[in-house]
């Protein structure tokens, strides 16, 4: 009897010991119901710079002119995967911070935490009439970058 007894607690500390050091999956959220319409990947059609001060200078960028094409492709799964000239530049996971529907304007407006960063969010708006995905987000153009004084707003439309 005291065996058995000791026979099950030894399994139940092997089990426990299992659980804590298996890998914990990284938080991302899946693309469900309304969000299912990111699903799929978004050409770069173009981006609006708009500069600080009283009368800022607009600048628009388009693939012919800036000599590249981007893309985003937003998968089942959570990830959000980020192309130049159709090579992979990186891949992160999204954490929906805000998601509301304005039905009566027919659109989306979101923020994303990528990788669950504060300091790494996307926000924008998705219109489905027609298919068109507004950005506010370091991609493809940086407005960190010293020389930039500016703000970019990314156009894309699903392909």
């Amino acid at each position: 009897m005291i065996k058995a007894i000791l026979r099950k607690c030894w399994c139940i500390h092997l089990m426990l010991l299992l659980a804590i050091s298996l890998p914990t999956g990284c938080k991302k959220d899946r693309l469900v119901d309304d969000k299912t319409e990111l699903i799929g990947k978004w050409e770069w059609l173009y981006s609006l710079s708009a500069g600080y001060g009283p009368s800022p200078p607009i600048k628009y960028f388009t693939p012919l002119t800036d000599g590249n094409d981007y893309s985003l492709k937003f998968t089942e799964k959570g990830k959000l995967e980020f192309y130049k000239n159709s090579d992979l530049l990186c891949r992160k996971r999204m954490v929906f911070s805000e998601w509301n529907q304005i039905q009566s304007a027919g659109y989306h407006t979101f923020n994303i935490l990528l990788n669950n960063d504060t300091d790494d969010q996307l926000s924008g708006s998705l219109d489905q009439h027609p298919d068109t995905l507004t950005i506010q987000y370091d991609f493809p153009f940086n407005s960190d970058e010293p020389e930039c004084y500016c703000h970019y707003t990314h156009y894309f439309v699903k392909e």
